[in-house]
């Protein structure tokens, strides 16, 4: 069976309209999860360094935790129309959420794993980089970044394919890794532009915007902070409704 390439430009357009017209009830979704997250990043920013090791893995976990409590608030609003009606509808922990989480890990540590080979060839190439560096009169800084990228791209590519599995989890579908991977056969790298790209690249070009405003603020200052928290936020939440349209996209469209 052969899926539809997708078309970023529609995605992006139905996910922004989405939240354009519904973010009254996305913040009503969100509002338990998002500001735990939130207090939870902003007290890891201040005090992180200070905290012993079991303490920094408890910050993690809880984390994970609420990412995954908010990924699924976000794709059963978007895929089922679901709306909460009371913010405690938005802390009850279902099988949604426990399936979602394991899945989120699982899918973190396989395409972990799938990007060794990445991982292991740039160990390998640091003990080249110094002769290449004075061969070509490049500095090893640059090169340097090079195997990173590649690695970043690798996992990134995977994970992307594999994420499809995740609003199905979330919305009690049955999808397997097996048919993420699939559906998902056309659209590998449209998918890894429209989740990794655009997370990466809008957070640096609203952090420009910010320091151009104000250009006294530096990174250890508070209001960038709070600010940069909030953007981290609003890009998990943009993520996830990019997500769904795809998957909803995939899930209708065949050829």
């Amino acid at each position: 069976m052969k899926y539809k390439k997708i078309n970023i430009t529609n995605i992006l357009k139905k996910s922004f309209n989405f939240i354009f017209n519904n973010y009254i009830e996305i913040t009503k979704a969100v509002a338990f999860s998002g500001f735990t997250l939130f207090s939870f990043s902003i007290l890891w920013e201040l005090y992180g360094n200070n905290l012993n090791e079991i303490m920094q893995w408890f910050f993690i976990l809880f984390n994970i935790i609420f990412t995954a409590l908010l990924a699924v608030q976000c794709h059963r609003l978007v895929l089922l129309s679901e709306k909460s009606t009371n913010i405690l509808n938005t802390i009850t922990w279902r099988r949604f959420e426990t399936q979602y989480l394991i899945l989120s890990i699982g899918l973190t540590l396989i395409a972990g794993v799938l990007s060794l080979p990445m991982f292991l060839l740039m160990l390998f190439s640091s003990h080249l980089i110094p002769i290449i560096s004075s061969e070509l009169g490049i500095s090893g800084a640059y090169l340097q970044l090079i195997p990173s990228i590649l690695i970043g791209c690798v996992f990134g590519y995977l994970f992307a394919r594999l994420s499809l599995v995740l609003p199905a989890v979330a919305i009690g579908g049955d999808d397997s890794l097996w048919t993420a991977w699939n559906k998902t056969s056309n659209n590998g790298w449209r998918l890894f532009i429209l989740f990794f790209g655009l997370t990466i690249l809008l957070p640096m070009l609203l952090s420009k915007i910010i320091y151009f405003i104000i250009p006294s603020l530096d990174n250890t200052s508070l209001i960038i902070i709070l600010i940069s928290n909030i953007i981290d936020i609003l890009m998990i939440i943009l993520e996830i409704i990019i997500l769904s349209f795809t998957y909803q996209f995939l899930t209708t469209s065949e050829s």
